[in-house]
């Protein structure tokens, strides 16, 4: 029961977290232990929200790690490319969901559109066994933005709770 309560609290820091960083404009550090690496770190109480992200051209990676009392309990992944021109786009959309608290992958909506671009997020139906599709518990899937000559850009992306030890 108490680690239900905290997954559900880190739930509320992942969408606080992502409004303040990347999605809603925030300003990323440089990361000294890896070079062309980009963070944002968010902490409320017990809570740090650990967001960081590298790119090398239009190739980026990124993990979103949650902490509660200096012990991970969740964790994203990502990785893809995206053309500069689109992430405002992509920010765009990211910052909707997550203003909305719609838990979605732990990115966009499953489908948004600005002018000719198009915004897909295909959550996976598999998962390990108790786990809800798309959940924030546990969950992968592929975003991908896209215009009427094809595909722009995607990133695939997965993420768990890990269980603290007791």
């Amino acid at each position: 029961m108490i680690f239900e309560l905290e997954l559900a609290m880190a739930q509320k820091c992942f969408f606080e977290a992502m409004l303040k960083g990347y999605a809603g404009g925030g300003r990323a550090v440089a990361v000294r232990e890896m070079p062309g690496y980009k963070e944002y770190i968010f902490s409320k109480g017990d809570y740090l929200v650990v967001d960081q992200y590298g790119s090398i051209g239009e190739k980026s990676t990124g993990t979103t790690t949650i902490l509660v009392e200096d012990e991970p309990v969740w964790f994203m992944s990502y990785m893809g490319y995206y053309r500069k021109e689109d992430l405002p786009f992509l920010k765009s959309v990211l910052k909707r969901t997550y203003e909305k608290g719609e838990f979605i992958g732990g990115r966009g909506p499953l489908s948004a559109m600005s002018g000719d671009l198009v915004y897909t997020n295909k959550v996976s139906e598999e998962g390990s066994s108790g786990c809800l599709k798309g959940s924030f518990d546990c969950f992968k899937g592929e975003e991908s933005i896209c215009d009427q000559t094809g595909l722009r850009g995607c990133h695939s992306y997965w993420g768990t709770r890990i269980n603290r030890p007791q």
